[in-house]
């Protein structure tokens, strides 16, 4: 942070556990960074019991703080700060991600004196529920309120070499996600994967495997036994053992198949500059929502979509030469809309 004046941000970030919606939120404060410093306090929050997040949302404006989060939200870990005593320390932003910090993220704010800035969708659209809503697509009806962004991660393509193409490629990395209330993958989409692994080792590619938290454990355990034999061909990177960022390898090669139930996984190779591949499993339908943004990637030239049976024929592989990559880093496009929000620099 060499060079940033003023006082450092005092930031919460806010985590569902959800390993996706984890990179989002240090993807803000990673942009935060490249124009402010900024030290963060990380909170783990679940909510209590079933109720209306759109309630939520509207009650965490008005009521009590202290009553609202008895009534809604308990810290995730045992150990983590205790939410009380933070909401009586003076913050400048909280940030977070995911539909089940929506409310949290505004009560905190509030009581803080924070600006909120939260990434996904809004509850109440007649109502300005943070001070920054980001967003990955365009509302259906053409307007609404929020900014449209690239999901965010803490990658920064401008630190990759740039990705290989035509005779010149060498890896090609497969990230997969899994179990979503959409889809679960099944045995038929594993032999699907592998049928895609063996058919890029063929051509003589080196491939870099990635799961995430939701790939069923025992499944991709097969999987992984199904592909020893290529050997040195192919490089596992299992979460389980890696954790959080544990894939950076997977940024480094040449291009980037995703299983299409990940829209972040999908934004992160997009951010990484690599020619990207949406990789749906036989049979799966992506949720409408998922599906606007898919397309989004697609008609803008930065992605193909394909059905998992179809990739293991290798009749795309050239069609890769022909997608663009982004010019810019996502991450300066970023800073500059979060500076609108943040709050003037101040002496230290």
């Amino acid at each position: 942070m060499s060079g940033l004046t003023g006082r450092p941000l005092r930031a919460i970030a806010l985590s569902d556990g959800v390993a996706g919606h984890d990179r989002i939120t240090l993807g803000v404060l990673t942009a935060v960074a490249r124009r402010r410093a900024v030290h963060t306090r990380s909170l783990g929050v679940r909510e209590r019991g079933a109720g209306s997040r759109r309630l939520d949302r509207l009650h965490a404006r008005l009521a009590p703080f202290e009553r609202f989060w008895s009534a809604r939200y308990e810290a995730a870990h045992a150990d983590a700060p205790s939410p009380v005593a933070l909401a009586r320390e003076p913050f400048d932003i909280v940030v977070s991600a995911g539909p089940s910090t929506g409310a949290a993220n505004i009560a905190l704010a509030r009581a803080t004196g924070a600006r909120s800035i939260y990434f996904g969708f809004p509850k109440l659209p007649l109502i300005r529920e943070f001070d920054l809503l980001l967003r990955p697509d365009q509302p259906r009806l053409g307007f609404g309120p929020g900014e449209v962004v690239l999901r965010p991660s803490e990658i920064d393509p401008d630190l990759l070499p740039p990705p290989r193409r035509g005779a010149e490629r060498k890896r090609v990395a497969l990230m997969l996600g899994g179990v979503t209330k959409f889809h679960t993958f099944t045995d038929q989409d594993f032999q699907g994967f592998a049928a895609i692994v063996r058919t890029l080792t063929a051509a003589g590619l080196e491939v870099v495997v990635s799961n995430s938290r939701r790939t069923p454990p025992d499944a991709f355990d097969a999987f992984v036994s199904e592909l020893a034999p290529r050997g040195a061909k192919v490089t596992i990177i299992d979460f389980r053992r890696g954790g959080l960022m544990s894939n950076a390898d997977v940024f480094a090669t040449d291009a980037i198949i995703v299983t299409a139930d990940s829209m972040s996984m999908i934004a992160e190779a997009i951010a990484a500059r690599r020619p990207t591949v949406v990789a749906r499993p036989d049979g799966y339908r992506p949720p409408a929502r998922d599906a606007r943004e898919i397309a989004t990637h697609v008609r803008s030239n930065l992605a193909l979509e394909s059905s998992v049976s179809a990739l293991a024929l290798l009749d795309w592989i050239n069609r890769l030469d022909g997608l663009r990559t982004l010019e810019t880093n996502p991450l300066d496009r970023l800073a500059d809309v979060l500076s609108a929000v943040l709050p003037p620099k101040m002496g230290v």
